[in-house]
């Protein structure tokens, strides 16, 4: 007798009652965090810069006054919630401890986020890791990100579309500063002629100072990207870069 789906889920969930990603309380249906732990989250909303998208206090603003200085090679990046305590439950376990159950949550954000991207692009790539990192880490959590994306959008998706040929330090020690020296030329693309002509949408879990994303475009632009968009999780605010994550 051949037993439907929505049963053995109930008796999955009956086995292994499912529990928030966050506090690990039990919880109902298909929701993916109690609601004491989704209140916290904080998730990014309009007023944003429209290079970095660092939430803003007014409306009318277009640039935080950290990209008033800078030249960024990427059209603009939207995150969709704020990098701090909260947010970091999810997303330092995602990206060093293999909780790849939390790809489903993140991805449903970044959907939802990236709603006035999608129809700018029509190619996704994740920011790679290096080779050195993939096999300790055994996953690019980007690329699975990224994935997931290309099938709820229809947009192609192209895993090996940059390489990262440089191991480099980690990012997660260096000053914004040094951020931008360590990626400098770290990255290349494997094949120009399928990245010609395109319009971008780079994925990524965090947007930091925007060092490696920037770097990503400028490679894939010197190949002849027509434009690039960045997609991130989450956004670290500018006065938070003193303790930047890795």
């Amino acid at each position: 007798m051949k037993i439907s789906s929505s049963i053995l889920r109930k008796i999955f969930d009956f086995i292994f009652p499912p529990s928030c990603l966050i506090c690990h309380k039990k919880v109902e249906g298909d929701n993916m965090l109690c609601p004491d732990c989704f209140k916290k989250i904080h998730f990014i909303c309009s007023p944003v810069c429209q290079i970095c998208g660092t939430p803003l206090d007014y409306e009318g603003v277009f640039l935080c006054p950290s990209c008033l200085q800078k030249k960024f090679y990427f059209e603009r990046n939207l995150s969709a919630v704020v990098y701090d305590a909260v947010s970091k439950k999810l997303i330092l376990p995602f990206k060093h401890q293999d909780k790849i159950e939390l790809t489903s949550f993140i991805a449903s954000a970044l959907l939802r986020a990236g709603e006035d991207l999608f129809p700018l692009v029509d190619t996704l790539i994740p920011v790679p890791i290096h080779r050195r990192k993939m096999l300790k880490r055994k996953y690019n959590q980007a690329a699975l990100l990224a994935q997931i994306l290309s099938k709820k959008t229809h947009k192609k998706y192209m895993p090996l579309g940059l390489k990262k040929d440089f191991y480099g330090q980690s990012q997660g020690h260096l000053s914004p500063k040094k951020r931008f020296q360590n990626v400098k030329n770290s990255f290349s693309v494997p094949s120009a002629s399928k990245i010609k002509g395109k319009s971008i949408l780079l994925i990524d879990d965090v947007f930091t100072t925007g060092a490696t994303v920037n770097e990503c475009a400028k490679t894939l632009k010197k190949a002849g990207a027509k434009s690039v968009y960045v997609l991130t999780f989450a956004k670290v605010l500018p006065f938070e870069e003193s303790s930047l994550p890795s």
